[in-house]
C-alpha cells in the first residue's frame, strides 16, 4: 500500500512478525527493494523514500536528522513500536542515527554496502572541508536546471536497474537526483561519525557487503564489524558482487537476511523462556 506522511512517500505491507524498515541509498528510491521485500511476507514491511528523492519531495532541509524524524513519524503513524532496520549506502547512516536517538525502538540493524563515518575519504586523498560551502552552494544554485531531467527520466524501474551495468546504473540515478539533494546529503555524510554508536550497540547487527564494492569497500564493513559492541554481530562478504548486490542478486541478500531474522527469533524465544 502506498502512503504519505505529509510530503514523505513510503509503502507498507502488513505481516504478523516484527516490522522490517527498508531505507535506500543516495540517488535511489523505495522501489529498489522489489527483489527482496516479497520474500518476507511474514513480516510487516515498510519502504521509506528518503526526502528529496523521487516521490518524497518535501521542502526545506535535507539532512540525516530530518530523515530520522520522518522515520519516527512513519512508525508512529503505522503504530509500530519496534522494528528491524535495513539500510543501504546513505540509508545506513540514517538507521545508525535513528538507533542513536531512539534505541528502544530498534530490534536489529542491517547494513548493506554501508558506512559509518566520513564517506568522502573513500574517494579523495585530501579533505574537501574547506571547499564544502562552495560545492554545496554551487549545486544548490544549478538545481533548477536539472528538474526537467529529474522528472522526465527518473527513476529507472526495478527491472531496468537489474539489466543495467552497475556503472551506468549509478550514473543514471545520480543524473536523476536534484543537485541540492545530492549536495546536502553528501555534506551530511562528510560530517558523520557513528563510531560511538557502533561501540555502544547492544542490538544484533548484520553487515553485508559485496566483495567488489568500490563505493564503500569491504574494509569499511570489516571496520564496522570490529567496532560493533553487540554480541550478536555478523559479517557477510558476498563474492563477485558490487555496491548494487541488492538489485543484481537479490536472492543472495534475501538468503542472509532470512538467516539473520531466524537467529533473532531464536534469541527472542530464549529470552522469553529465561524470563519465565
Amino acid at each position: 500500500m502506498e502512503k504519505r506522511k505529509g510530503n514523505i512517500y513510503y509503502t507498507t505491507q502488513r505481516g504478523k512478525k516484527t516490522a522490517l524498515v527498508f531505507v535506500h541509498g543516495l540517488t535511489s528510491h523505495a522501489g529498489i527493494w522489489q527483489g527482496i521485500v516479497p520474500a518476507f511476507s511474514d513480516h510487516t514491511r515498510i519502504c521509506y523514500e528518503i526526502r528529496g528523492h523521487y516521490r518524497s519531495q518535501a521542502k526545506g532541509e535535507y539532512s540525516i536528522e530530518m530523515c530520522v524524524k520522518d522515520l519516527r513519524e512513519i512508525l508512529d503513524q503505522e503504530k509500530i513500536q519496534k522494528a528491524i532496520f535495513i539500510g543501504q549506502c546513505l540509508g545506513v547512516y540514517i538507521i545508525l542515527s535513528f538507533l542513536q536517538k531512539y534505541p528502544k525502538r530498534v530490534e536489529g540493524i542491517v547494513s548493506l554496502g554501508g558506512n559509518y563515518q566520513n564517506s568522502i575519504k573513500n574517494f579523495f586523498p585530501f579533505s574537501l572541508s574547506p571547499f564544502l560551502g562552495i560545492i554545496t552552494t554551487f549545486f544548490s544554485l544549478v538545481g533548477t536546471l536539472s528538474r526537467n531531467i529529474h522528472y522526465t527520466i527518473a527513476p529507472m524501474s526495478y527491472q531496468e536497474c537489474r539489466r543495467a551495468p552497475e556503472a551506468y546504473l549509478y550514473f543514471r540515478s545520480t543524473l536523476c537526483t536534484l543537485p541540492k539533494t545530492w549536495a546536502q546529503y553528501n555534506k551530511a555524510m562528510l560530517q558523520a561519525d557513528y563510531s560511538n554508536v557502533l561501540k555502544k550497540m547492544s542490538v544484533p547487527m548484520l553487515i553485508m557487503v559485496g566483495e567488489n564494492d568500490h563505493t564503500f569497500p569491504v574494509r569499511i564493513s570489516k571496520a564496522m564489524y570490529h567496532l560493533c559492541g553487540s554480541r550478536g554481530k555478523y559479517l557477510v562478504i558476498i563474492p563477485h558482487e558490487g555496491h548494487s548486490v541488492f538489485i543484481k542478486s537479490p536472492h543472495k541478500v534475501t538468503l542472509h537476511l532470512r538467516r539473520f531474522l531466524d537467529e533473532l527469533e531464536k534469541i527472542d524465544n530464549r529470552t522469553r523462556q529465561n524470563s519465565n
